[in-house]
């Protein structure tokens, strides 16, 4: 990777010791780049160093302490990557807001979509978990682990409803 990153691509060694600092400068020079070379061929492809400081935005990002506890980081990068490589198109380089400021942004989005995914999909997981649980639990007669004196209350009910002495000694009467 190192060949890929040099002080062209917004890298300042001396100046930053962070290996993955993206200059805003540099950036908005890169994405005026891109929007030329658009403008000549409607087909074009972000090129190399454009498509570096974006992978280096995302890989920044997801280093937070808030996304540390999370076992698919590189899923965050990808999908952060991959957004942010779409919204470059929308960016306007004349534009004094941040372009950096934008990928930043859309990065963090990406990242809370995907941590929302992945809930969904944990959720619908246990869903099925819990639904098999239950199916093996009636054709076997297993206890149930979340309740397991659940059993012992359907026994106590299965008592109550059984006459006692006292109650035929009352019919009696």
């Amino acid at each position: 990777m190192s060949m890929l990153v040099s002080n062209d691509v917004g890298i300042s060694g001396s100046k930053h010791k962070n290996e993955y600092y993206v200059d805003p400068v540099a950036l908005r020079n890169e994405i005026r780049i891109y929007k030329q070379n658009k403008e000549q061929d409607k087909n074009c492809t972000l090129h190399e160093e454009l498509a570096v400081m974006v992978m280096k935005i995302a890989i920044r990002f997801t280093s937070r302490p808030c996304h540390s506890g999370y076992s698919f980081r590189q899923d965050f990068i990808m999908e952060a990557t991959e957004k942010m490589c779409k919204a470059v198109d929308k960016i306007d380089p004349d534009d004094p807001r941040s372009p950096f400021s934008y990928l930043t942004q859309t990065c963090f989005r990406s990242v809370i979509q995907y941590i929302k995914k992945e809930k969904r999909h944990e959720q619908g997981k246990q869903i099925v978990k819990e639904h098999i649980y239950n199916e093996l639990s009636q054709i076997y007669g297993l206890q149930d682990k979340h309740n397991p004196n659940l059993d012992q209350e359907q026994s106590d009910d299965q008592v109550i409803d059984q006459p006692t002495e006292k109650d035929e000694l009352d019919a009696d009467i």
